[in-house]
């Protein structure tokens, strides 16, 4: 049901092209353009290289490198991307409610996770090819998250590294 929720609600966005802030980092970057061949460089430069030259996102541009060298310059599939994490970032944090809240109804889990997909703050995230970086923030947060609680409950180092990686 959270799924399709999410694909209800945004899978209009897969047919939009780029838009302005996409043209900073994505569409038309010499260094995305280099696909595989442009993640050591990535590693050691701006997020943003050109006129305005700011922060520092590697594992975003890494995964638009990585999308470029298999896609080329489509801005449907940055979209499905966009999608298909915000489904994953949705999936996880269902799985650390039920987690967090195991002596309640797993049905307090569900109504939060519909709250926050159907919250409006998200369609930035998901709509914006460049609002890539916050899906994928929260979505390595939720992760690290879960992973630490699970650390927590069973003492086992590899959970902790787990976390720590996410």
């Amino acid at each position: 049901i959270l799924v399709l929720l999410c694909v209800v609600l945004y899978s209009n966005t897969i047919l939009n092209h780029y838009s302005l802030d996409d043209e900073l980092v994505t569409y038309r970057n010499k260094r995305i353009e280099q696909g595989l061949k442009a993640i050591p460089a990535i590693w050691t430069t701006f997020y943003s290289e050109g006129k305005l030259m700011y922060e520092y996102r590697p594992v975003v541009k890494t995964a638009f490198a990585i999308e470029y060298q298999f896609f080329g310059q489509n801005p449907h599939v940055s979209h499905f991307i966009n999608l298909l994490l915000y489904v994953i970032t949705v999936l996880l944090l269902f799985k650390l409610l039920l987690k967090l809240f195991s002596s309640y109804s797993p049905l307090l889990a569900f109504a939060t996770v519909f709250l926050f997909i159907i919250h409006p703050v998200h369609t930035e995230a998901v709509s914006w090819i460049s609002g890539r970086t916050d899906s994928l923030v929260t979505m390595f947060f939720f992760a690290a998250f879960y992973f630490y609680i699970v650390y927590r409950e069973e003492n086992t180092t590899k959970f902790l590294i787990i976390s720590l990686i996410f």
